[in-house]
């Protein structure tokens, strides 16, 4: 009786504290896996679908609250960290990350990004913007079908 019941906590003690889901790791665009708070450029799958990754002013935005793509497929964007708050070396699928631009060559401006409503136009990803949703982004494996 005692065994069975040491087995079931420690099936219990494996799948809380190493579930699978953060067994499988992000990989980059050369397929090396992504380490956590490791600095990235995110660019699409193919060439002609455009560049990476930028910060720029919309609308009538008084600073570069916006994180947009660009819109030419040389230009590989700014650099981001992407962390992960879980205690280990590498990004785990389907985990919470917080992603940031690494720098900001304009000024001392917010860095991490952010999801904020705009009126009826939906959500958008902002940096350093009033009234921004609290949480986290989540990086999900792509089909190959996607690529």
């Amino acid at each position: 009786m005692a065994s069975t019941i040491l087995f079931a906590l420690f099936l219990l003690s494996v799948l809380t504290f190493y579930p699978p889901s953060i067994t499988a790791q992000v990989t980059d665009g050369s397929g090396n896996i992504a380490t956590n708070r490791g600095i990235f450029y995110i660019t699409p799958p193919k060439f002609g679908l455009g560049g990476g990754i930028q910060r720029i002013k919309t609308g009538n935005e008084t600073s570069r609250f916006s994180v947009v793509q660009s819109r030419f497929e040389t230009d590989l964007g700014l650099p981001l960290r992407i962390a992960s708050p879980y205690l280990v070396t590498f990004i785990p699928i389907g985990s919470p990350v917080f992603i940031s631009f690494v720098d900001d060559p304009v000024g001392a401006n917010p860095l991490e990004w952010t999801a904020v409503k705009v009126l009826s136009e939906g959500t958008f990803v902002k940096v350093g913007y009033p009234n921004s949703f609290e949480g986290y982004f989540i990086i999900e494996a792509a089909s190959s079908a996607n690529t």
